[in-house]
């Protein structure tokens, strides 16, 4: 009754083995738990609306609710193509274009795809 064996939690820690669902994963395998495609979290899609005041201001919504999320400043406008970068809205050329366009008209907005660490990050709660 209670935890898993240690066989499998050294396998999972080697990434050998799916975190969530146990299933063997394929080689290589590099340290650390990993997901496979089917154990692996949804993403979570947010909205960030930018704005140049004094300063870039981001407003994060939730795609789903529409309900306000975060504010948070940016000085630079490299920051705000490293947010995309990270949130994944940036695929191609045409999109990575297409925010800098926004950023030269001096607002703009992207759709983010988080996983769930990044959404309690952005949220504060770790």
């Amino acid at each position: 009754m209670g935890g898993e064996r240690g066989t499998t939690a050294s396998k999972r820690l080697a990434g050998e083995i799916c975190c969530a669902c146990k299933n063997f994963l394929p080689p290589p395998h590099t340290r650390g738990e990993r997901y496979c495609d089917k154990g692996k979290p949804p993403l979570k899609h947010v909205y960030a609306a930018f704005e140049r005041k004094r300063a870039w201001q981001v407003v994060f919504y939730d795609s789903a609710t529409q309900q306000r999320l975060r504010t948070v400043t940016f000085q630079d406008d490299e920051k705000l193509v490293e947010l995309a970068k990270r949130g994944g809205a940036l695929p191609n050329l045409e999109s990575k274009q297409m925010i800098e366009n926004a950023i030269s008209n001096g607002k703009g907005g992207v759709f983010l795809k988080l996983s769930p660490e990044q959404f309690n990050k952005l949220l504060g709660k770790i």
